[in-house]
């Protein structure tokens, strides 16, 4: 089987479009927030992945979006310093904007930011 792309997310949508895992790796934690996903993909890209999406997409204020979704690659042979400096700017970039606790939205809302997060993603599927 060939090493997949892997999207390490907290959107539950990507479990219900992509049931099979035919496609991709899923890494789907729909209880951790934002900044654990961000953090994540950093302790990942330390572990040999590199960056495929970009970790900023969507341009959303990280105080307001509940969901975030990242694509990385499968680990490899070299260490990606490129992604390794772009993943710690967006930590630096989200220093201090991350709600202590996860933010209590209506269920509209959540399933807004999902689909708006997902449409973001999908096309590093293909």
């Amino acid at each position: 089987m060939p090493n997949r792309n892997i999207i390490v997310t907290n959107n539950r949508l990507f479990l219900q479009k992509f049931r099979d895992k035919s496609v991709l790796d899923l890494k789907v934690d729909e209880r951790e927030t934002v900044r654990e996903v961000v953090l994540a993909v950093r302790d990942s890209i330390h572990r040999g992945h590199r960056l495929i999406s970009h970790p900023l997409s969507g341009n959303f204020k990280p105080e307001r979006n509940p969901l975030k979704s990242i694509v990385i690659s499968p680990p490899e042979d070299e260490y990606d310093h490129y992604s390794l400096k772009l993943i710690e700017r967006t930590i630096d970039f989200y220093r201090g904007k991350w709600p202590d606790s996860p933010q209590l939205m209506e269920d509209s809302l959540v399933r807004d930011f999902a689909r708006i997060d997902f449409e973001l993603i999908k096309n590093f599927t293909e």
